[in-house]
């Protein structure tokens, strides 16, 4: 709080609340990407899926009205091994409507290297998570593994 008045008072009151009142504008505004973006789905159901050569693909979906959401995305691989971001692609009816790269986590006591990209909140029948070598993200090191986002 002391920095928040400390701020305040070095520049004034109308800049600081210039620095707050431009994420709660954007996300307010109707049909802007981050008015999409804002509508959590949550999730309901999981499914897991196994891979070749030690991956593991799973996501978290719940339902909206009658569409499926997908909220969550992860990936494990049964043994730590640095270099690798996760992709995570999302379909609806067949066509790319999401994608993106994430870093993961090796455990030194599970002996696996995880990834996780959350929270997503997309309605979309599919997703697939491939591990591709962070050098050069378009050379999958394993997988992909898809999985449907139904029930």
């Amino acid at each position: 709080m002391k920095k928040v008045r400390y701020l305040i008072g070095a520049v004034g009151v109308v800049p600081a609340l210039g620095i707050i009142a431009p994420t709660a504008t954007a996300a307010a505004q109707p049909g802007s990407a981050r008015a999409a973006a804002a509508k959590v789905c949550g999730w309901i159901y999981s499914r897991s899926t196994p891979g070749a050569h030690g991956i593991k693909g799973v996501d978290y979906f719940g339902k909206t009205s009658d569409r499926h959401c997908l909220y969550e995305a992860r990936a494990v691989l049964a043994r730590g091994q640095a270099g690798l971001d996760m992709r995570v692609r999302v379909y609806q009816n067949g066509g790319k409507i999401y994608q993106k790269y994430v870093g993961g986590n090796i455990s030194v006591f599970h002996q696996s290297t995880s990834f996780n990209i959350f929270p997503i909140n997309l309605d979309a029948s599919s997703v697939c998570e491939a591990l591709v070598y962070s050098t050069s993200t378009n050379k999958v090191a394993y997988g992909p593994v898809c999985e449907p986002v139904t029930p």
